[in-house]
């Protein structure tokens, strides 16, 4: 006969699951943060790799692109360079609303982290800055989030004019970053 009663087994049984349902929980934990930050890392990536190719295209369709004081204004890009812009800000929309709509993992950490300042960064270029408002100004839907990007690219350039983006402006960058908010809010405020 058994030195345990069948309530000392029952007892002992219950332990046991306990403790093994407490390693599958922590285990299951484990998984899902492992799960949410590979899930970080291929948007991550994504994300980028179609940037690469977007920056490509702005490099080979705008003169001297890669210096941020260019001067070039977006009327007087050529249609592929219209186009390169509309792909940059189609991309930098899906970077913002997949970051923060689709993927709302760590409170939108991607996009505050990275994503917020690539795009201050961006409205140093003028015709990427006047890009954007041609097509906040045009039909072009964002997807029907419109007005939230707006608003959203309206704290962008404010956290940029502040310095708060990693970018430290001169006196011409200020004024122009000031403009540019003062004719998205004309945008803003006209719909």
């Amino acid at each position: 006969m058994s030195k345990y009663t069948l309530l000392q087994w029952s007892e002992l049984i219950a332990n046991f699951s306990v403790i093994g349902g407490a390693f599958i929980v922590a285990f299951t934990i484990f998984q899902f943060r492992n799960t949410v930050q590979y899930g970080r890392a291929q948007l991550f990536l994504s994300l980028r790799e179609n940037f690469a190719r977007i920056r490509e295209g702005l490099e080979r369709e705008i003169p001297d692109f890669t210096d941020a004081t260019l001067h070039t204004a977006y009327e007087d890009l050529t249609d592929r360079g219209k186009s390169a812009v509309t792909h940059y800000w189609t991309n930098a929309f899906n970077e913002w609303c997949a970051t923060t709509k689709i993927y709302k993992s760590g409170r939108g950490i991607l996009w505050r982290t990275f994503y917020a300042n690539a795009q201050a960064s961006a409205l140093l270029h003028r015709p990427l800055r006047e890009g954007l408002l041609v097509l906040m100004r045009g039909p072009y839907s964002f997807g029907g989030f419109k007005p939230n990007y707006m608003r959203v690219m309206r704290q962008v350039a404010k956290r940029l004019r502040r310095g708060r983006a990693g970018v430290i402006l001169d006196a011409r960058q200020r004024d122009e970053i000031d403009r540019f908010v003062e004719e998205l809010d004309a945008i803003r405020f006209a719909r």
